[in-house]
């Protein structure tokens, strides 16, 4: 059968560790500066268990010169190489002491580093990088939902398991609707139709890879039918922006020179494929210039409780239970119709009430979402607009030390924690850290800090 030993093989395929930034991080801004917060837990997975470790850095200056920071989360790592080496090779060998109009040219020539970065990221790597997220690709999503989707229920149906054959024609049909799914999800930022055509040559190869590695193929060979289904997959899934593989959020904050007010940029990126980067902005965690607000990253819930004045778990249970009880009603009413109407009346009636139990329906919705936006969100946002520096920065440590503070009295891993690195970042100031983990002794470290100092009078 098919499914024999699929999750022993998928757990030596993926045994190895990964660490992933499961963290909390704030920005707060206004016109005046933006504030930046980042927690310090890491969590290392691999071979079925987890350990947190509480002294991650995801919160850097990108110029020691320039009022610009960046912060990351989600995968520590770019292809297994860690991101504060990248951040801090990029700011001492590329950007330097230099400087650019926007934030939006900082970002690019940040991914333009990261393309040309070979010695840094090598082929190797990426390879490597690409490889690992086609085979999670392959045996979570193709064979694992394959198995729920398909054999199943063919096992429920027939009161047998299927045959090799039979196993393919179903693996066959659920890569069928894969492929259809995938049609509606949005390219990454730069890609075009053509790429996936470009990489149908490398698809086809991982799809006859990965399936004749499966034990059933050393008795029965999978159809060249399978091979291209499971290759048009993989091609689409390479260029489009999907939720699977070991994602970063990428979060750049701060000026260009002829920025006066504060800009947040976020992008989401998974790694390289075929000399590009596989990217995506995340316009949603983003915010232009001159406006004021609060934006949450990785684990959101207490800040959106504390901004809504509802987490976000509740109001879509509550959603769903007075949802199914409109429906209930509804088809309750369909029933009664039944019973006392006419034949030609029966259904004018019965549309009547879907309509105005729909319309009831939207406009609850669109009172409930005014409600929160007029009585908690605008307001927390207006009082954001007038908070000085000191205050910002108080701000974001407090949204942290919220999400901590709830991990830690649940019974939720504490997936947030450790030292808060706040900094502050103005137009006439620049970055300025407020709080500051080291791994270090201060006094036992003079000449670090020295050092430090020198390179940014270098800068300027």
């Amino acid at each position: 059968m098919l499914t024999y030993s699929f999750m022993r093989m998928y757990a030596y395929l993926f045994g190895h560790s990964v660490n992933i930034f499961m963290t909390a991080e704030i920005a707060i801004y206004n016109k005046s500066a933006v504030a930046l917060a980042a927690d310090s837990a890491v969590t290392i997975q691999g071979s079925g268990t987890h350990k947190i470790y509480n002294g991650a850095e995801k919160l850097f200056a990108l110029s020691k010169s320039q009022p610009v920071g960046v912060m990351v989360y989600g995968a520590g790592s770019l292809c297994r190489v860690p991101w504060e080496l990248i951040i801090k090779e990029y700011r001492s060998n590329r950007l330097r002491g230099g400087s650019f109009d926007t934030l939006d040219e900082y970002a690019c020539d940040f991914w333009d580093y990261l393309l040309s970065s070979d010695a840094l990221i090598p082929e190797e790597l990426r390879e490597n990088n690409l490889s690992a997220f086609l085979q999670e690709l392959f045996f979570r999503e193709i064979i694992q939902g394959a198995e729920k989707a398909q054999i199943e229920p063919f096992i429920e149906q027939n009161g047998r398991s299927p045959t090799i054959m039979e196993s393919y024609n179903l693996l066959e049909a659920h890569c069928e609707g894969l492929y259809n799914a995938l049609l509606e999800y949005p390219l990454y930022d730069s890609f075009e139709l053509q790429d996936i055509e470009d990489l149908k040559e490398y698809a086809e190869f991982k799809a006859d890879e990965l399936l004749t590695s499966l034990p059933s193929s050393q008795q029965v060979s999978p159809s060249e039918s399978l091979k291209d289904k499971v290759a048009n997959v993989f091609a689409h899934a390479l260029c489009k922006n999907v939720d699977l593989g070991q994602n970063t959020g990428v979060v750049f904050a701060g000026y260009g020179k002829k920025e006066y007010f504060p800009v947040v940029l976020a992008f989401n990126l998974l790694g390289f494929v075929n000399g590009k980067l596989r990217l995506r902005a995340n316009s949603a965690k983003s915010a232009a210039g001159g406006a004021s607000g609060l934006r949450a990253y990785a684990q959101e819930d207490e800040v959106d409780m504390f901004m809504s004045g509802v987490s976000s778990p509740l109001k879509e249970k509550f959603e769903h239970e007075y949802g199914s009880a409109m429906q209930q009603t509804l088809a309750e009413c369909a029933s009664i119709i039944d019973d006392i109407a006419d034949d030609d009346s029966k259904e004018a009636l019965k549309q009547r009430i879907l309509e105005f139990g729909s319309q009831v329906w939207n406009e609850s919705q669109n009172n409930l979402s005014a409600h929160i936006r007029e009585c908690y969100i605008d307001k927390v946002v207006g009082m954001i607009e007038f908070l000085p520096k000191q205050d910002l920065a108080e701000m974001a440590e407090s949204m942290v030390n919220l999400t901590a503070f709830k991990r830690k009295v649940s019974n939720e891993q504490e997936t947030v924690g450790g030292p808060i690195d706040v900094a502050i970042i103005s137009k006439g100031d620049g970055f300025i850290w407020v709080k500051r983990k080291h791994y270090f002794t201060k006094s036992l470290n003079e000449h670090y800090f020295l050092n430090q100092s020198t390179i940014g009078l270098e800068h300027e």
